[in-house]
């Protein structure tokens, strides 16, 4: 079964015949984010950046107040505060809080000598556990070089972030060029494989072993199929302080709608039913009500815990500054800098124009009430 239809089905069970709910991506791709179109939905399943597109958040109806409350009981306060538009106004019903972490080939370690780094590792220390593996293996390390999966770990490892404190377009040269230098070493090296240039799917590469290092979300605990018993989660690695890439999606109501009400207790049924906690069951995504992440076995997956300690450590991709606008022309430059095929700071100053022309204004952000 698809990932999106076991949440379906564990998250609305009994009430799938009382309510219409899509997901952004179930709608028609030329007009999906639009509110004609949503109004064929009840709720909306969307993610933080689909929130927080430009004008986006003020065509949802705010949260009532007491579930507000009931949320702030359910819920972490750094999510809660992902879903929340400019002005403070809870906008979203979070469900899925998905972090990245490191995936590791349990034999591969075992063959080579090697622990498994449980209380987490720094990324010197990952360089060269690349390197002892590479003995066994053509290039040990696969990277997806996606939203959260590899360019922001080894960033925001070294200090090195798209946007400051203020929300002013940040990219620090020296911790920028540091970052990426560790990326191109890896390549160079031949210690890892950009997972998307593979003949053949990277999920068969990973099942037969060839890999035995890699960063993804949940998703993997069950992609990974009959070969799942040989890997264990381990933390990222850091330099000093851990930060864990983490995606948010949850659920919306469109503005407008003629029994908003009706909608409303329906959602406060689903929190007194455990519905949301009942997510905990579903391997291919995590949870972001905090029974359902104790709950919460990644199928089997060998210290599962790792994705819950992980999002002590979180945080978000910057969906408040843009992020739909510029995420694709970035990380195509990215990618080229990953291959060596545009200079370092050449990158940088040409994505720090794309970040300062993407930036959505704060008005866009606030709930219309």
């Amino acid at each position: 079964m698809a990932k999106q239809e076991l949440v379906d089905q564990v998250l609305w069970g009994q009430y799938r015949n009382r309510i219409r709910t899509r997901t952004v991506r179930e709608l028609d791709p030329k007009s999906g984010m639009t509110p004609e179109s949503w109004q064929r939905c009840d709720v909306l399943q969307v993610s933080t950046f689909d929130l927080h597109m430009a004008g986006m958040v003020s065509e949802f109806e705010p949260v009532p107040a007491d579930l507000c409350k009931i949320a702030s009981a359910c819920f972490a306060p750094e999510v809660l505060e992902q879903c929340c538009s400019h002005d403070g106004q809870l906008m979203m019903l979070p469900i899925i809080t998905n972090p990245t972490v490191c995936y590791a080939h349990r034999p591969a370690f075992e063959k080579a000598g090697l622990a498994l780094p449980l209380a987490g590792w720094s990324w010197p220390t990952f360089v060269e556990t690349c390197r002892t593996l590479r003995a066994s293996h053509e290039r040990p390390l696969g990277l997806f070089p996606v939203s959260g999966l590899t360019f922001e770990p080894m960033m925001w490892a070294h200090d090195c972030d798209y946007f400051d404190a203020i929300g002013g377009v940040s990219l620090p040269r020296e911790s920028f060029h540091r970052s990426m230098s560790l990326l191109r070493e890896l390549l160079n090296e031949q210690l890892c494989v950009d997972m998307y240039e593979l003949l053949h799917t990277p999920w068969d590469y990973l099942r037969s072993g060839n890999i035995c290092l890699t960063f993804m979300g949940p998703d993997l605990t069950r992609t990974l199929g009959d070969a799942l018993p040989d890997w264990s989660l381990v933390p990222l690695p850091h330099n000093g302080s851990p930060v864990t890439p983490v995606v948010v999606f949850g659920l919306v109501v469109p503005r407008g709608q003629a029994d908003t009400d009706r909608i409303w207790d329906l959602l406060r049924d689903m929190f007194a039913d455990g519905r949301f906690s009942a997510l905990g069951e579903v391997s291919k995504i995590f949870p972001a009500h905090i029974d359902g992440q104790h709950r919460w076995a990644g199928n089997g997956v060998q210290n599962a815990n790792i994705m819950r300690q992980s999002l002590e450590h979180s945080r978000f991709l910057p969906a408040r500054k843009g992020f739909m606008r510029w995420v694709m022309p970035v990380y195509r430059i990215l990618t080229q800098v990953m291959h060596g095929e545009t200079d370092i700071e050449i990158a940088r100053c040409e994505i720090r124009r794309l970040l300062q022309e993407s930036r959505i204004h704060r008005h866009d952000l606030l709930a219309i009430t």
